[in-house]
């Protein structure tokens, strides 16, 4: 297979969980589908487990900021919001 098939189901291992979690309880049911050679299977089931969770943990943490990271809009709305307000007080404690 191409060294590409084999980073795509990396990649997959690195970010989809179910995925991820069957091929730590069965490697071979895991990758029965994957268009791998036996060798390329071979070396996934010889991953660094802890370094596949640890690798995966953090790269779960950099989308979940990515994906959460506030907006332009978001940062615009809450200085709109306090100049409103410090607007209204001006006018209220005259």
């Amino acid at each position: 297979m191409s060294a590409q098939t084999f980073e795509i189901i990396l990649a997959k291992l690195y970010t989809d969980h179910h995925f991820r979690r069957l091929f730590l309880q069965d490697p071979q049911t895991a990758l029965r589908h994957c268009e791998l050679t036996p060798e390329e299977k071979f070396e996934l089931m010889d991953i660094d487990k802890a370094g596949l969770l640890m690798a995966s943990h953090s790269f779960f943490h950099k989308r979940k900021k990515r994906i959460h990271k506030p907006s332009i809009f978001s940062h615009l709305r809450k200085l709109m919001l306090a100049w409103k307000y410090s607007f209204i007080r001006l006018f209220t404690n005259n």
